[in-house]
């Protein structure tokens, strides 16, 4: 694993998939490490960065400056040599009783993706505890496997 100020980064296991990890909001990956981990324990590789202003990067957060992070991100890994198809974009901020956003706009924002996607209800998590949800790993590493044909 390669660690840097604003990034994390777990290779693939050979032909796995990576995902390119957009942390929420209200944090930055140094409060991700053991997601992190049990994401590559699951069997795919992991690019966690912090976006501008977040954590160690600087700058001031927009949402045109996320775009651009989230594609350099992409570029950064791209340039690695992992191809585009093993590539799974990865966000996180929604909850089951989310006491931030509400679910509602979870569904919507769900509706509203193209395929493929997959939406997995995480009975009684809330906004900042959700990946303590049962399955919701493995959720997210199947996913990344099954879009990428691995």
């Amino acid at each position: 694993m390669c660690i840097r100020d604003s990034a994390w980064f777990a290779p693939p296991p050979p032909s796995g998939p990576t995902l390119v990890w957009s942390h929420g909001n209200g944090g930055n990956i140094g409060g991700r490490a053991e997601v992190l981990l049990a994401l590559v324990d699951a069997g795919v590789g992991v690019l966690a960065y912090d976006y501008r202003g977040y954590g160690k990067s600087g700058g001031r957060p927009s949402e045109a400056g996320v775009y651009r992070d989230v594609l350099a991100a992409y570029d950064a890994l791209r340039v690695t040599g992992i191809p585009a198809e093993r590539l799974v974009a990865f966000g996180e901020s929604l909850g089951d009783e989310d006491e931030v956003v509400p679910y509602e706009l979870g569904t919507a924002l769900y509706a509203a993706a193209p395929e493929p996607k997959r939406f997995l209800r995480a009975t009684g998590a809330h906004h900042n505890d959700v990946f303590g949800a049962p399955g919701l790993i493995d959720a997210i590493a199947t996913f990344a496997r099954e879009v990428t044909g691995d």
